[in-house]
């Protein structure tokens, strides 16, 4: 059975839950893409969509819409912690502003999702966001130093830790330079 029949074998009642299909252990380990399969099943007329839904929290798309895991716009002064599988982080090439939140999600939508107005996050940019060093040494594939970066805690969160840490005066810390 290929991955359109396994797909559409997970229907209940003629309806396939996105959410639902998203945690089959078995389109995970065949890397079977639901988003795609549901794209391409509606460009065909096979399958009609009759829920679109969008969650903003913190400036950026959070919980994934077709493999968009986030989308950082450019005046996002937070950052998760990226993660080593690169799951999918983007950055905007345009910023946005609006009166309020309806506005702002419209926008979003219309002006940054659906026109594709984003790009990966960079290797100067992922470096950025875990408090790396500008000059640091990375290797020079994206997947290696994206394992690398994500696998990494942020510098400067460790270095607060360490300094309140050695301000209790529990331990004895050496000063380093």
């Amino acid at each position: 059975m290929g991955e359109v029949g396994l797909v559409l074998g997970e229907s209940k009642n003629n309806i396939l839950i996105f959410d639902e299909l998203t945690r089959e252990r078995k389109f995970k380990i065949k890397k079977i893409k639901i988003s795609d399969v549901l794209k391409s099943l509606e460009r065909k007329g096979l399958i009609k969509c009759i829920e679109t839904r969008f969650d903003f929290r913190n400036t950026k798309i959070s919980t994934g819409l077709f493999g968009i895991n986030r989308v950082f716009l450019p005046s996002s002064n937070i950052f998760p912690t990226l993660v080593a599988s690169d799951s999918n982080d983007f950055v905007t090439t345009i910023g946005l502003s609006a009166l309020n939140e309806k506005q702002y999600k419209k926008e979003f939508i219309e002006k940054v999702f659906n026109k594709k107005a984003y790009r990966k996050i960079t290797v100067t940019e992922a470096c950025k966001i875990q408090g790396f060093p500008a000059n640091f040494k990375l290797p020079p594939t994206r997947a290696r130093w994206m394992k690398l970066i994500g696998n990494s805690v942020s510098v400067p969160v460790i270095e607060k830790l360490v300094g309140a840490i050695c301000n209790t005066g529990v331990f004895t810390c050496l000063a380093h330079d």
